[in-house]
């Protein structure tokens, strides 16, 4: 399930048929992008289609930008008309997650992508309850919880509108 936690501005939904350019950024995005909790939450499949396959065989015109370094990932949503970061945040049976932070630099990655973009949406890949810090700094958020294997198709839909997610 997918909720859209914030839309001001109504930056969402994305207008296809606008051809802008979206960057998206963080490894959440590409292969091996975390649909599945660990444990009896998991999933073995070879079928995933994660957000970057989904968009360009829609094609859309997108570039890819793992994030590892905030310079890498700013210079991307500068030029990009539209940024989309996503990060997500592990969890399974046997052992806790160590805070309620997303993983990896995420947290941080997220105002400094939001001040060179103000096109800015977060797309988060949880297992529950999550800080947001930077709530304030970006203009949309959603939430997609442990999406499955076509969490690529499904967030295309959900960002232009085909779908409405819950609010």
């Amino acid at each position: 399930s997918t909720v859209l936690l914030k839309n001001e501005g109504n930056l969402l939904p994305l207008d296809p048929a606008r051809k802008q350019k979206i960057a998206l950024i963080g490894p959440d995005a590409t292969k091996g992008c975390y649909t599945a909790g660990q444990g009896s939450g998991s999933v073995v499949t070879n079928a995933a289609v994660c957000p970057l396959a989904a968009f360009t065989a829609l094609g859309l015109d997108v570039t890819y930008e793992e994030g590892a370094t905030t310079a890498a990932a700013v210079a991307a949503a500068k030029a990009a008309d539209v940024a989309i970061v996503f990060g997500s945040a592990h969890s399974g049976e046997g052992h806790d997650r160590p805070d309620l932070s997303l993983g990896g630099n995420i947290d941080a990655l997220i105002p400094a992508v939001a001040a060179a973009q103000t096109n800015t949406v977060v797309v988060m890949t949880v297992p529950g309850p999550i800080l947001t810090p930077w709530r304030d700094s970006v203009p949309a958020i959603l939430t997609n919880f442990l999406p499955g294997e076509q969490v690529g198709p499904a967030l295309f839909d959900i960002l232009t509108g085909a779908t409405a997610p819950p609010r």
